[in-house]
């Protein structure tokens, strides 16, 4: 496989030995891999070998992490640029399968199915209409490549002529909603995502998940659900953002936040982010906390 197929892995506190596994993967398929680090005094000798590398000193967010690793693989010469977590576990035709997609000289970004490490399920597809109602498609659904309009960032290879159309990522939002509302930037353009269920990863959303019976609840920090909330209400801002899918995902949050208020401890500290969520949505705050 061609070395112009490159990697942006971002960091915060890793577990070396995952992310040396991945790079090792990367590594094997020929792809270049760049490491931007989000975390401060963390010593990365041990992948100095694998991976350009570059340390922010301070968590600067995903978005920005993102940007910097856009700019840096664009800049050496990269025609395709693919998005992994510090703890992605790819298959070895990962790569290949994604790279398969284009092919087809319409598809210019390609993404893999996504499977619960810790917990053993699917994750269905989100496709946003244009009208911002969502549709769900369950993996066992489709067994050819089909296209959506949005995908998480992981795992997500996409053609380097894409962000001089679209643009990087919105560092205002730092990091929950930076790879969907990316993704409707690309809904507006005319760009869909083809997703092919050959191409298949680990991932896990959330810290841990409360699961119901009809639904399935993902946990996250008090911290993290600041930026879901917040994050939900600038979406209204934006006016590539459908205004029902907007609309949809504000009382998701906050049905999310009241199931984990009703099951989990530390309440106090999710109703203190919760009110600094709304609070600083409501009045355009972005960027990273300032408490």
């Amino acid at each position: 496989m061609s070395s112009n197929v490159f990697a942006v892995l971002v960091t915060y506190n890793p577990i070396f030995p995952k992310l040396i596994a991945l790079l090792q993967s990367l590594r094997a398929a020929d792809v270049v891999c760049c490491v931007v680090d989000n975390s401060a005094g963390i010593d990365f000798s041990a992948v100095s070998g694998l991976c350009h590398l570059v340390l922010l000193g301070d968590n600067k967010g995903i978005a920005t992490a993102q940007n910097i690793g856009i700019e840096t693989c664009l800049a050496q010469g990269a025609e395709r640029i693919v998005f992994f977590d510090q703890d992605s576990v790819i298959s070895e035709r990962l790569i290949a399968e994604l790279v398969d997609a284009f092919k087809d000289p319409e598809v210019k970004i390609s993404a893999p199915v996504f499977f619960n490490e810790s917990q053993g399920f699917e994750y269905p597809l989100v496709d946003v209409r244009a009208c911002g109602t969502v549709r769900k498609r369950s993996v066992n659904s489709f067994s050819e490549a089909i296209d959506v309009s949005t995908v998480i960032s992981s795992g997500t290879m996409v053609d380097a002529s894409v962000f001089s159309i679209v643009g990087c990522m919105d560092e205002r939002l730092f990091i929950d909603y930076v790879d969907t509302e990316w993704c409707l930037r690309c809904m507006r353009e005319g760009i869909s995502i083809r997703v092919n269920p050959r191409a298949s990863m680990l991932h896990s959303i959330g810290d841990q998940s409360l699961r119901f019976r009809f639904f399935v609840v993902p946990v996250h920090s008090p911290l993290r659900r600041y930026y879901r909330i917040r994050n939900s209400l600038l979406l209204l801002r934006l006016r590539h953002v459908p205004l029902l899918y907007s609309l949809r995902e504000i009382a998701l949050n906050h049905f999310h936040q009241l199931v984990i208020l009703l099951f989990l401890r530390d309440r106090y500290q999710y109703l203190r982010y919760c009110a600094l969520a709304i609070r600083d949505g409501i009045k355009g705050v972005s960027g990273r906390i300032h408490q």
